[in-house]
């Protein structure tokens, strides 16, 4: 993909992991409720878990608009693609090294903050946030006058391009997602797989698809993903 025609269809559940999901004819079955009624079709798993310029730069030139997905999740979904592959194929006894299972945490983590929702709101607490400042900061600020800047530091902030408030804003999404102290715990846990029954039903998945208990310390700690 070149950077004159960058993609546009940015999967917060990618195909990869989708694809466990699919029948002989490769496509798997969503289920949808645009209104009252739940709507079901089988659909191939690139047709599905992903919106339009979910991540786009806004403020930003078309052909760089689109490096979040580019850069960034693209990076996280082909490591994570290789660790799943290996998963399946090892269960318990899967040979993890420190680059496969970070690749394999960061993708949960991923998973739990890139659905269009948590995009949507992450967007707007960030551009109403922006520009709130303290005393301290306004202080600072008047301490160093320039004739050509607004009066208060909060009106300096505001007042910054678009471009340059969504850069940031990832900035902080990637931090959250490579987040070290939260990363090394899901590192150092026990990891298992667990094969249900042929008898059983068979498991869903969902744009969320990560349960977990309400902390990621202790000795009764549980992340689970289908």
């Amino acid at each position: 993909m070149n950077s004159a025609n960058p993609p546009t269809k940015h999967h917060y559940i990618p195909a990869f992991y989708l694809k466990r999901w699919a029948g002989p004819d490769g496509k798997v079955t969503e289920f949808t409720k645009p209104h009252r009624r739940v709507v079901v079709r089988r659909i191939m798993p690139e047709r599905t878990g992903y919106q339009e310029r979910l991540y786009e730069l806004k403020g930003y030139e078309p052909e760089l608009a689109q490096q979040v997905e580019q850069k960034f999740f693209k990076a996280i979904d082909t490591w994570a693609s290789g660790a799943l592959d290996m998963l399946e194929r090892h269960g318990h006894y899967a040979p993890w090294n420190s680059h496969n299972r970070s690749a394999w945490t960061r993708f949960i983590l991923s998973l739990l903050l890139r659905c269009p929702e948590d995009i949507a709101l992450f967007r707007e607490w960030w551009h109403t946030d922006f520009g709130r400042t303290d005393e301290a900061a306004e202080a600072r600020y008047r301490a160093e006058p320039d004739s050509g800047d607004p009066e208060t530091f909060a009106e300096f902030l505001n007042s910054r391009p678009l471009g340059l408030k969504e850069r940031y804003q990832y900035q902080v999404l990637f931090s959250l997602i490579d987040h070290g102290s939260i990363g090394g715990e899901m590192n150092d846990m026990h990891w298992r797989v667990l094969q249900t029954p042929t008898e059983a039903p068979t498991l869903l998945t969902s744009d969320r698809p990560i349960l977990r208990t309400s902390s990621i310390k202790g000795r009764r700690v549980i992340w689970y993903c289908p």
